[in-house]
């Protein structure tokens, strides 16, 4: 297991939160601390979806990347950055590369970037960045508010364990195992965004891509399940929110339970990264033999997505989601 060292922000207010009082929580501080965010983000930008690329302290999600003085000083980014806007800052005078094309970066005055439609490679090209964040462009909302167009049940057999309403514009799921898929859309290098909020302690869900369509999740699953060991959010449970189920977990726990975040996951070949409120919890490359079951293996080709309700005790609303290819 990765845990990170001193690389998010912390909100300074203490955030309180309602459950069961059956639980013994009520109005009662989350033992872990109040929900997290990246590094350089507030968590008003977290929670809408801008991503965090650097966490001040390690080169975590970049190639041949160097840190000095809590500042990149080399690296390209593990990803390919395409339709997205940069927000990026120096301490002193910088260039970068994305593409073919080269920015410069004054000391102090944060450069907006924006990148187009083809993929461009973000490599640092002389001086240092000491904060990187990416917004990506031109997702498109997969939840109306109002009803579950556009989405089916998945079960394994039987009647469904699960049920899904929708409350206050957002999506109910409770009980389980079930999935709701998006219908007729197969992605195969995509972006997703999720805003979740959890509304029991420890309520276990997740979102599945590149699924065999139609199956019951057999596909790649980025993990929804607030939940560390010793109330330390550097000791994520094993598959807590951030992780892909069974394959990478997550190096800290950034959510919290009854609070809404953001969950960003990015798949390019046999590339895959997750960010939770815009920090970057997973940056894996599948090395498996290629299958056509991501549970099995490798698989690259276009699948679809599902949304998971895991269990009995899950339960959870679904505030936004969206998505697009990469």
């Amino acid at each position: 297991m990765i845990f990170s060292r001193r690389i998010f922000c912390i909100a300074t207010i203490p955030i309180l939160y309602s459950s069961p009082t059956s639980f013994g929580y009520h109005e009662d501080t989350l033992p872990e601390g109040p929900p997290e965010a990246g590094f350089g983000l507030t968590m008003e930008e977290a929670t809408s979806g801008w991503l965090s690329l650097f966490d001040s302290t390690t080169d975590y999600g970049w190639i041949k990347g160097k840190v000095s003085n809590n500042s990149l000083i080399e690296g390209s980014f593990s990803l390919p950055l395409t339709d997205c806007k940069l927000k990026l800052s120096s301490k002193e005078k910088s260039s970068i590369l994305l593409g073919d094309k080269i920015h410069h970066i004054n000391p102090n005055n944060p450069a907006i970037i924006e990148s187009s439609s083809s993929n461009k490679i973000l490599k640092i090209e002389s001086g240092s960045l000491k904060e990187v964040s990416m917004f990506p462009l031109n997702l498109k909302t997969q939840f109306n508010g109002k009803d579950l167009s556009g989405w089916k049940e998945i079960i394994r057999k039987g009647k469904s364990q699960a049920k899904w309403q929708i409350a206050d514009g957002k999506i109910s799921a409770t009980g389980g195992p079930a999935a709701l898929e998006l219908e007729n859309q197969l992605h195969a290098n995509m972006i997703i965004r999720i805003k979740v909020s959890t509304k029991a302690r420890h309520s276990n869900g997740g979102v599945f891509f590149r699924c065999i369509p139609g199956d019951f999740m057999n596909g790649y699953e980025a993990q929804i399940y607030n939940r560390c060991d010793e109330n330390n959010p550097a000791k994520p449970t094993k598959w807590a929110t951030g992780a892909i189920d069974d394959r990478m977990q997550a190096r800290r726990l950034i959510s919290r339970d009854f609070q809404p975040f953001s969950m960003t996951v990015i798949a390019h070949g046999p590339r895959i990264a997750v960010w939770v409120n815009g920090f970057q919890t997973v940056s894996w490359i599948d090395t498996r033999e290629k299958s056509d079951n991501p549970r099995k293996g490798l698989r690259i080709e276009a699948g679809s997505i599902q949304i998971q309700s895991h269990d009995p005790m899950t339960n959870m609303e679904i505030h936004e989601f969206s998505s697009r290819n990469w």
